[in-house]
């Protein structure tokens, strides 16, 4: 009977998580799909030529979190094919935009948990302004050696930031939580502000 109780209490504690970590999946996508609709929006109005390419582009961003994230991990270069496609999204709104910096290598044969990193660029590309501001920048890097990954990512810091922008915020609490179900003690994340200069740095250790 006691190991009974024990299996159910442990079928219990995953469940739990499960719901849990669904919970959480679930506040990124209508926050970014928001965001994505928002642009086009601001798009249209303006009569801006980009406007049908950048449907395009989100209609790939979504058949990506529809269709191939439906549970589990996702190899590496997909999740990195959805944060470039995003990164074009962002720069068909305004073709100077030239300080978004990325440099994403994957090993082929590696999987991950997904969408653990986009909140981090939403946020970056939030608080820097990079999409209006010309002093703008982002920088991302992302690497893997073995079974470790390493993902930097570092902005500068808008002086002044929309309300509009503050209150959708989900990020970095987010991710913090996903990462301790998902990558309990096989994590690292280092977060650290100083000199308007906002700076990410992640490591996990993938199975």
């Amino acid at each position: 009977i006691a190991a009974r109780r024990e299996q159910e209490a442990i079928e219990l504690r995953n469940a739990n998580l499960d719901s849990e970590l669904k919970f959480l999946r679930a506040q990124i996508n209508p926050h970014f799909l928001f965001n994505c609709l928002h642009t086009i929006y601001a798009m249209s109005m303006l009569q801006k030529e980009k406007t049908s390419e950048m449907i395009v582009k989100l209609s790939a961003i979504l058949r990506y979190m529809l269709y191939e994230v439906t549970g589990g991990k996702v190899p590496l270069h997909k999740e990195i094919q959805y944060i470039q496609d995003y990164i074009s999204f962002i720069k068909l709104k305004d073709e100077s935009i030239e300080n978004i910096v990325v440099d994403m290598k994957a090993n082929a044969q590696v999987s991950i948990e997904p969408m653990l990193f986009i909140p981090l660029v939403e946020n970056s590309v939030k608080y820097s302004q990079a999409e209006s501001l010309p002093e703008a920048w982002i920088n991302l890097t992302l690497s893997t050696e073995g079974n470790m990954l390493y993902f930097v990512l570092s902005n500068s810091i808008a002086d002044e930031i929309p309300e509009e922008s503050k209150s959708n915020g989900i990020g970095l609490e987010n991710v913090k939580r996903r990462l301790g179900l998902l990558y309990p003690g096989l994590h690292q994340l280092k977060v650290s502000e100083k000199d308007r200069v906002f700076s990410v740095d992640l490591t996990i250790q993938l199975s």
